[in-house]
């Protein structure tokens, strides 16, 4: 009698433990999914935007995009950039993302949006989008992606910060809409860059 319940005991403690080992497994399984879709979700936040302060050269409303001056891209190649944007307007930049608005070669001639067969030559930049409110500036990861312009040669770009709600592609707005300052237009601000094609 005794041996039979020694061993209806041993049986009970080890079915317990097997039940007290699959829990416990379940349970590191969860918090394992949990943590890595935590560094998941905070690792894509911040390939696309970052604290402004951390930047080399702060933007203002003097210097309000901080690209410089004269940009190298490899031919049909891509760049990536942190940037920082300054809203110097009296009114906040709803969901302001960059753009590349058009391009110039060396003769003046603004480089075509497509070739007849559809296929794209004016670069773009790639960013997050985000709403900055007046007086408030922002950094930016941002990627320049050349679309097969002449190697060697030198363009004259326009980049926008542009309302990413109201324009699909920043190449489709109008004249009349850049460098207005005004609340309804959907470009904050434009600077022009030299884009260098380098082999």
């Amino acid at each position: 009698m005794r041996r039979n319940m020694k061993k209806k005991g041993a049986l009970e403690l080890s079915v317990n433990s097997i039940v007290i080992m699959v829990i416990a497994f379940v349970v590191l399984g969860l918090i394992l999914t949990f943590t890595r879709t935590i560094f998941k979700f905070g690792q894509e936040k911040t390939t696309s935007i970052f604290e402004a302060t951390s930047l080399e050269t702060q933007p203002d409303a003097e210097n309000p995009i901080t690209l410089p001056d004269t940009i190298n891209v490899k031919a049909n190649g891509k760049k990536t950039m942190n940037v920082g944007y300054y809203n110097r307007n009296p009114f906040s930049a709803q969901n302001a993302k960059f753009g590349i608005y058009q391009c110039q070669d060396e003769n003046g001639l603004d480089v075509m949006t497509e070739y007849d067969d559809g296929e794209e030559i004016l670069p773009r930049i790639t960013s997050a989008s985000q709403t900055i409110e007046a007086s408030n500036l922002k950094g930016y990861k941002i990627i320049i992606n050349e679309k097969g312009l002449t190697s060697g040669q030198l363009y004259i770009c326009t980049v926008v910060m542009y309302n990413g709600d109201d324009v699909d592609d920043p190449m489709q707005i109008s004249p009349d809409e850049i460098n207005t300052r005004d609340m309804d237009a959907p470009v904050y601000e434009t600077k022009q860059i030299f884009l260098q094609i380098v082999a």
